[in-house]
């Protein structure tokens, strides 16, 4: 693997010819997320938006927490001036992540809570191992946010019990509702991601980008509509074969 741009909270590799990105969370203990690594996320995004030789992101995280969300010490000591700044911030690299050029590969080792639930719910394809959870625990400490970012890979009745309760949502409930393709024993999970990831750059980038930008595409409109869209991108491939 080719280490590229050293950032403090990921590390960021090239495996496969180029071809496949892995970025791992490794912000220890629980990889709680700062305005700073919201920075560093969407700069990651940027980089494989601009290389048209990836095909693939791999997201995964160190440890046996994902992402446990914001980190609630570093908040604390925000004032109302300093939260202006982060939450367009925080905006931003969730758009950054969803309208990432190519598909997003999760491994999911342990909890998604919060922002780090929402993350993950941008992901094309979650692969999970049955520790696995999420949560939109926000009610708790008398908050609002998560439901709306979740609602990409849950059903909507299902995010209203999880944002009234703060109660979870297993790896198992995620599966059986569709949000995730595969749970699997934790030591075959990087393997099993790996598989997901050099499936999809075997395909070649300019079919795999043409396919995640159909898909972002269609995702909010009727079916004639997203039909017609397919229909126009067949005809960029065209142009460039």
């Amino acid at each position: 693997m080719k280490a590229i741009q050293v950032y403090k909270n990921f590390k960021v590799n090239l495996t496969n010819d180029n071809k496949i990105l892995i970025v791992t969370f490794d912000r220890p203990p629980v990889n709680a997320l700062t305005q700073e690594s919201y920075e560093e996320l969407s700069a990651i995004v940027e980089y494989v938006n601009a290389h048209n030789e990836i095909c693939a992101v791999v997201l995964k995280a160190e440890g046996k927490v994902f992402c446990a969300g914001a980190d609630v010490k570093v908040l604390a000591t925000y004032t109302p001036a300093d939260d202006v700044v982060r939450r367009p911030k925080l905006r931003k690299v969730w758009e950054d992540l969803y309208h990432c050029s190519v598909p997003v590969i999760c491994e999911l080792n342990g909890a998604a809570v919060g922002m780090g639930a929402v993350l993950v719910g941008c992901s094309d394809v979650i692969i999970s191992s049955e520790k696995a959870y999420f949560a939109i625990p926000e009610i708790n400490i008398g908050l609002v946010g998560g439901a709306k970012g979740l609602s990409r890979i849950l059903p909507y009745q299902k995010i209203r019990t999880m944002a009234l309760t703060g109660m979870k949502c297993t790896a198992q409930d995620a599966y059986q509702l569709g949000a995730i393709e595969a749970i699997v024993d934790e030591s075959e999970l990087s393997s099993r991601v790996m598989e997901y990831a050099e499936t999809i750059a075997s395909k070649g980038y300019k079919v795999v980008r043409k396919w995640k930008e159909a898909l972002l595409l269609t995702e909010q409109v009727g079916i004639k509509e997203g039909i017609m869209l397919e229909q126009t991108l067949n005809l960029d491939l065209a142009k460039v074969k």
